[in-house]
C-alpha cells in the first residue's frame, strides 16, 4: 500500500508502476487537467491470482482462462496491459524465480 504523489503539466501520460516482488504495471492514457488533482489506484499483483497465499499452476490456469476469455472471478490482467500473454508469461517467471521485468 502506497500513497504517491506527483505534480505533472496538464497532458496525456503513460505510467508505469514498479515495487520489488510485484510486477510492474502499467496503465495507459492517463489525463491530467490543469488546476485539478487526478486520481489513479494501480492493482499490483504479485502473482497470487486466486490469493490463496502461494503463486502456483493454479494461478497460470486462471490467467490463462482469462486470456481465452472465460470466467473468473479471479482479477487476471497482472500488468495492466490487458489479460494476454504478458499476464501468463509474468505469473511463469515469479513461479520460476526469473526477474518479472515489463512486457511489451
Amino acid at each position: 500500500v502506497g500513497n504517491y504523489h506527483r505534480l505533472l503539466l496538464p497532458g496525456q501520460y503513460d505510467l508505469v508502476c514498479i515495487k520489488d516482488g510485484y510486477i510492474p504495471y502499467r496503465t495507459f492514457g492517463v489525463i491530467v487537467e490543469d488546476g485539478l488533482a487526478t486520481r489513479r489506484d494501480v492493482p499490483l499483483s504479485n502473482g497470487d491470482v486466486n490469493n490463496d497465499g502461494v503463486v502456483s499452476e493454479e494461478d497460470v490456469d486462471l490467467v490463462v482462462n482469462g486470456a481465452l476469455g472465460l470466467e473468473s472471478e479471479s482479477i487476471t490482467d497482472v500488468d495492466g496491459n490487458g489479460v494476454s500473454a504478458s499476464d501468463i508469461q509474468a505469473v511463469l517467471n515469479v513461479i520460476e524465480g526469473r526477474d518479472i521485468g515489463l512486457f511489451p
